[in-house]
């Protein structure tokens, strides 16, 4: 994590589900932070993909490998994605998308990617998800 917290607030209004991110002016980095840089590249769909399904707060950004971006807490560990319980437990490790016509995908974690075997420990997460529901 960096010295400076780079941080995305969620909130809910009447309107929807809104995100709010500004690149710190304290960051050491300044303008070739890498991660306003990859901020900069990502559509305003990409950047509420990244806070879809979380509660209402303040996240922090973080870098995954070199080519995405992600949540981290506060340690500095990437926080997983939120799935829907209806997700297949064979489904696609970074895109939860089923094997069959999954094709070529993006995602903001993984990038362009085909289908990942998802770990065990995603396959009995979606496995006692699909239970409950």
């Amino acid at each position: 994590m960096t010295a400076t917290p780079h941080t995305i607030t969620v909130t809910t209004t009447d309107s929807g589900r809104d995100y709010d991110w500004t690149h710190p002016t304290d960051c050491p980095n300044g303008d070739t932070c890498e991660i306003a840089r990859r901020t900069r590249l990502l559509s305003s769909w990409n950047m509420a993909a990244l806070v879809d399904g979380r509660p209402d707060g303040t996240y922090h950004l973080g870098l995954y490998y070199l080519t995405a971006l992600c949540l981290i807490d506060e340690a500095g560990l990437m926080l997983l994605d939120v799935e829907p319980a209806s997700v297949a437990p064979d489904a696609c490790h970074w895109c939860a998308t089923p094997k069959d016509g999954h094709g070529h995908q993006w995602t903001v974690q993984a990038g362009w990617h085909d289908w990942v075997q998802p770990t065990q420990d995603q396959i009995n997460a979606r496995t006692l998800a699909r239970r409950a529901a």
